[in-house]
């Protein structure tokens, strides 16, 4: 089984600069410094380019979810209402982007900087997610044509 460590603040984690990181096999995984020893992100190099190309995906479609959003909103002819949800999916593409940024630094953190790109990833996480939710229940509200059922009877 492999391991990789990541400093929180919330757990007790002890890091050592002389660990190795080993399979199930006890065979020295190559880490993405190449050195195996476990320094600088402590992923191996799989599991590095795997995080790469998720982290790229996801940065990319955000990065053309806003670009569209923005031809759209400016478009001549378009619909009036189109605005208010506009604005959420912009706000939304806006955090995705931040949290994967903070998300990919947080593997890379050292002592001096762990507790402030921790800080910033876990801030940028609660708006992606909170960010989200709100885009999704709206979205439900305009996709059930605000159905009598679902208004409040008050």
């Amino acid at each position: 089984m492999v391991h990789f460590q990541r400093m929180s603040n919330n757990a007790n984690i002890s890091v050592s600069t002389n660990s190795t990181f080993t399979s199930a096999t006890n065979s020295t995984l190559v880490t993405a410094d190449g050195s195996g020893s476990g320094g600088g992100s402590g992923l191996s190099i799989p599991q590095y380019a795997f995080l790469s190309i998720i982290v790229g995906l996801v940065i990319e479609i955000s990065f053309t979810g806003i670009i569209t959003i923005s031809l759209r909103l400016f478009k001549k002819g378009g619909s009036n209402n189109f605005w208010k949800i506009a604005w959420l999916m912009l706000f939304f593409n806006v955090w995705c982007i931040i949290y994967m940024v903070f998300f990919t630094l947080s593997f890379f953190a050292v002592k001096e900087n762990c507790v402030v790109i921790n800080t910033m990833s876990n801030i940028s996480s609660h708006m992606f997610y909170v960010s989200y939710d709100v885009f999704m229940l709206y979205k439900t509200y305009a996709v059930s044509k605000i159905h009598w059922r679902l208004r409040s009877r008050d």
